[in-house]
């Protein structure tokens, strides 16, 4: 993933929070993100669904995709469409655990996925 440049300018956003959005937009797994960035293991899950909710750290993910995008030129729509191009390819070549595993990126990025089928508590626009 592309490094971006932090923004730590509100006093209530602290450089973990920061971590945390850096950390989420990875894998869009907040309880791995949260861990990552430094959070306790047994309350992980708990600070994600928390820290999800927040205004800021909501504001600085779209801050952060739209960075990436800058630089890349992608964003979720085409990093979606990639994964739909080669799902189907693979799907066609009848390598499905590489097509099931496309259709699960495809999830994770639009937010119709969690690991463990639970709805997400807050969900974050991807424009």
């Amino acid at each position: 993933m592309a490094k971006v440049k932090k923004k730590v300018a509100n006093p209530r956003f602290t450089a973990r929070m920061e971590k945390f959005c850096q950390e989420y937009l990875i894998d869009l797994n907040g309880t791995k993100a949260a861990k990552r960035a430094g959070y306790s293991p047994k309350t992980a899950g708990k600070i994600a669904c928390e820290n999800q909710t927040k205004p800021e750290i909501r504001e600085r993910i779209i801050e952060i995709r739209a960075e990436i995008k800058e630089k890349t030129g992608i964003d979720a729509v085409e990093l979606t469409n990639r994964f739909d191009r080669l799902s189907k390819k693979a799907e066609k070549a009848k390598n499905l655990s590489e097509a099931r595993q496309n259709n699960i990126e495809i999830a994770k990025h639009v937010g119709y996925y969690e690991k463990d089928n639970q709805q997400k508590q807050a969900i974050i626009n991807i424009s």
